[in-house]
């Protein structure tokens, strides 16, 4: 073999050579393919969705009423015949000064008690003084008027009728979480003002 064939044999060796290596690199992967972005409908798709919902309820939702935020409740704790001559005495007072007051039955303390807890808050209680005297006892009541000096049990609870052996004493409570103000209105018409209830 002469220098020339020498020559050739080495340059058709170098081209196979690279034959190989474009060949091997066209059918080689290049690794993963770059992620692709999600397309801008798919994300504004997705934000509508989360959007439309609260869009709709937004103007299907109810309208508050008014009367409801302007009524104060006042609740009576008692049996069914002391309610009808408690809740007849009241309206007359109630609706001779105008005022926007709803007034709840519950018949036993136990229902107050899940009113109290839970809600709606009643302004104001018509209960019987034991019971009076465990909420003052907890602290769950307003005073009736604005007093300089200690408390007593007689600044959180009017009495309608003067206590009598063997029967109950019911009167006027106002809660501390109520709309005290308002209640005090109310047991200030009915101390003064309203003729004496007669059990």
């Amino acid at each position: 073999m002469g220098y020339r064939d020498y020559i050739d044999a080495q340059k058709k060796y170098i081209e196979t050579k690279k034959e190989a290596r474009r060949k091997s690199e066209r059918t080689k992967p290049y690794g993963d393919p770059p992620p692709q972005e999600p397309s801008r409908w798919w994300l504004v798709g997705i934000f509508a969705l989360i959007l439309l919902p609260l869009f709709f309820s937004y103007f299907t939702a109810p309208l508050p009423v008014q009367a409801e935020k302007d009524t104060l409740t006042l609740a009576i704790v008692s049996s069914e015949p002391e309610f009808v001559q408690l809740k007849n005495w009241l309206e007359g007072e109630i609706t001779a000064n105008n005022l926007l007051w709803n007034i709840a039955h519950y018949n036993a303390w136990q229902e107050l008690e899940y009113q109290l807890r839970f809600g709606p808050l009643p302004d104001l209680l018509l209960i019987d003084r034991s019971l009076a005297e465990r909420y003052y006892q907890e602290g769950s009541l307003a005073p009736l008027r604005e007093r300089q000096g200690p408390p007593n049990f007689s600044d959180f609870f009017f009495s309608l009728w003067p206590s009598r052996p063997f029967q109950k004493t019911m009167g006027l409570a106002i809660p501390s979480r109520g709309r005290v103000e308002q209640a005090r209105h109310l047991c200030t018409i009915i101390e003064y003002f309203a003729p004496a209830f007669r059990p």
